[in-house]
């Protein structure tokens, strides 16, 4: 399915939260500013792209490089779990410059690298909405209690879950009123660990302390 959801890019809202909360954190910004960056980059272009909301280049490039985000971020969440050694910080700056990269030609419709593969973005809306099921069901699995409800880590999650879930559906034929409000519901709930909790690590919140 190809179809633009039209409205609010409620999940761009989300990567913008991602990257503001980096200023609530305490810790390395060197090592956390690139981390933020891939990720936040990611859900911006992602959630303009599935309202349509950017017009420059041709759709399925901008689908491409959308997709090509997020195997750079999921690469990166991959590499920080099982970890990088000493190369940590070098691999951590050369992912977000690589991010960059297809993020500029996202932007600008300017193909820089002459790709020759071509995606959908709903690929890279399905692996954003899985992974991050998985971490906020890690999260139940290893505190199967009601204090799970005050974690970080699952707050954070099931809303980035709820947003790409709430874009998801309908775009597989699923009509239900109450889809509509499932961005909107997910964004508020971002919007608020972003300034209340201030400990978010948005979707890295498993690999970085």
């Amino acid at each position: 399915m190809s179809s633009k959801e039209k409205g609010m890019p409620w999940l761009s809202i989300v990567g913008v939260l991602s990257i503001i909360s980096l200023f609530f954190l305490q810790g390395n910004i060197m090592t956390l500013l690139p981390i933020y960056a891939v990720e936040g980059l990611l859900m911006i272009a992602l959630g303009l792209e599935l309202v349509g909301a950017i017009e420059q280049g041709k759709p399925k490039f901008r689908e491409t490089m959308v997709t090509g985000m997020t195997v750079v971020w999921l690469v990166n969440q991959v590499l920080l779990l099982i970890g990088m050694g000493t190369l940590e910080a070098f691999m951590l700056w050369a992912f977000a410059v690589v991010q960059l990269l297809f993020a500029y030609q996202f932007f600008t419709g300017e193909d820089l690298f002459n790709f020759r593969f071509k995606f959908s973005a709903d690929a890279a809306l399905l692996i954003v909405t899985v992974f991050a099921f998985i971490i906020a069901l890690a999260a139940v699995v290893t505190n199967p209690t009601m204090s799970v409800l005050g974690d970080p880590s699952f707050q954070w999650n099931f809303a980035v879950t709820m947003v790409c879930f709430g874009y998801m559906a309908p775009r597989h034929g699923y009509k239900e009123k109450y889809l509509n409000y499932l961005p909107i519901a997910g964004t508020l709930i971002g919007a608020w660990l972003t300034f209340t909790v201030a400990t978010t690590m948005g979707m890295a919140l498993l690999t970085v302390v």
